[in-house]
């Protein structure tokens, strides 16, 4: 029974019982009977399978231009994956915040403001900006800007190739993510029609593979007008991410259930919601929870409200109280709702910190600077010694470098040669010549 609500309660149908009375669960956990305890229970997920995903991935990453990470506007922070900078290195990055439907408006502002302030910060301290668009891959909304973005991002790699006189070709792209982040319902939207296998759930995609998206698609007829897309699996961190964190991902059903309770999961998402109703009312609409199930959140515990509805609805089952509850969320039926505040940005702190970076790059490039003076002046000072070698040594004497004639090769640090090889490695992986992108090397995956 729980203390001082059962005259709220209400019965919806037969069995027998008093009005407001809570029948004990007849399958289920009692948090009396086994300790289901939310600060007991822990979600874990098997590493092997995901590193062995992660370096799959990071391999097919040193065959595209620019990556676009999807992010779910629910839980910003939870979904942004932390080796993701890492492993694309001085590759454009571009943030696709998704469902933003099921967001509200002022959550997303607020978010807004702190990207645009992230990328002030990054800017100031030499870091490259970082595109964020919010987007609803299912109806497609600012679809179209995120396609001009990856082609704006992607274009410096044909004028690279130009000025090696390679012929353009079409901006590879990868999207990336958490699972069932809606990394496969933003290629659908981009390319216009269903091809990438997208539902509401995790490990719908099995494997990584590409998606061409025509230049015609993309209103041009040019080659640099075409987007090629890598639809790859969903990578969580091999490595435990902290509890609050996998238990947002599990509310909002971006890990597989196999790794949670989802008793215990459903209350965590009450005491979640009061939570961040309490710090931000505009975030949750606490007033629909109540509404939906004729139950007080803010008198009830998570575990007692799971209690309080399995009684309620299911004859005290608390598997089914808590699937619904778990599903009514997913589907919206609690409204717009999003669950992570954005964190505060001192922008006196990063000033601060670019100011020093930029102290250190310049200390760092005057170190460089002498280095070559003092590299020249030797160079300078072992060729006056050799030409002098050579003029006394005679004509046709064979010199220290092996040289006739008398003659001395002007020692050329930055030849072609070098040029060329330094071409070869400045031009990013994938950007030369390579065979079509899906066709043969990419068969089985």
């Amino acid at each position: 029974m729980l203390p001082g609500n059962t005259a709220s309660l209400t019965t919806l149908g037969a069995g027998g019982r008093k009005r407001g009375e809570i029948l004990k669960p007849e399958y289920g956990l009692r948090p009396d009977e086994e300790g289901v305890s939310i600060s007991r229970h822990n979600i874990n997920w098997y590493p092997g399978h995901i590193a062995k995903a992660e370096r799959e991935l990071q391999d097919f990453l040193k065959l595209v231009d620019v990556v676009i990470e999807a992010r779910d506007a629910r839980i910003p922070t939870s979904t942004t994956h932390p080796l993701v900078r890492q492993w694309i290195g001085r590759r454009p990055l571009i943030v696709a915040m998704t469902r933003k439907d099921m967001a509200p408006a002022g959550a997303m502002k607020e978010w807004g403001d702190f990207y645009v302030k992230s990328a002030r910060a990054a800017s100031r301290m030499g870091q490259p900006r970082v595109p964020v668009v919010f987007v609803d891959s299912r109806q497609g909304t600012d679809i179209h800007r995120l396609k001009m973005i990856a082609l704006k991002a992607g274009a410096a790699v044909n004028e690279r190739r130009a000025r090696l006189g390679l012929l353009p070709r079409s901006i590879r792209v990868a999207v990336i993510g958490y699972p069932n982040v809606g990394k496969s319902a933003i290629i659908n939207k981009l390319i216009g029609r269903k091809l990438a296998k997208s539902k509401n759930m995790p490990g719908v995609t099995k494997r990584i593979s590409w998606v061409r998206l025509g230049a015609a698609a993309m209103g041009g007829s040019r080659k640099e007008d075409e987007l090629e897309l890598l639809d790859s699996p969903g990578i969580i961190p091999a490595k435990q991410v902290d509890q609050n964190t996998a238990f947002k991902l599990a509310v909002c059903n971006d890990i597989g259930q196999a790794s949670y309770d989802v008793q215990v999961v459903a209350g965590e998402l009450i005491n979640m919601l009061c939570r961040v109703h309490e710090s931000r009312p505009g975030y949750v609409d606490l007033s629909r929870l109540q509404q939906r199930y004729q139950l007080d959140p803010w008198i009830l515990t998570g575990e007692e409200f799971l209690h309080a509805l399995a009684a309620k609805l299911y004859r005290g089952n608390l598997y089914s109280a808590a699937d619904r509850l778990m599903s009514d969320f997913r589907k919206g039926h609690f409204g717009p709702v999003t669950l992570e505040v954005p964190p505060e940005i001192d922008e006196g702190e990063a000033a601060l910190a670019a100011a020093e970076m930029a102290g250190r790059e310049a200390k760092e490039e005057e170190r460089r600077r002498r280095q070559r003076r003092r590299e020249l002046m030797e160079m300078t000072k072992e060729e006056g010694e050799r030409e002098v070698g050579l003029s006394l040594g005679g004509g046709e004497e064979v010199g220290e470098l092996g040289l006739g004639g008398g003659a001395v090769q002007e020692l050329d640090p930055v030849g072609e040669a070098y040029e060329e090889a330094f071409e070869d490695r400045k031009q990013g992986p994938g950007e030369g010549e390579s065979p079509k992108v899906g066709v043969g090397q990419f068969e089985g995956w």
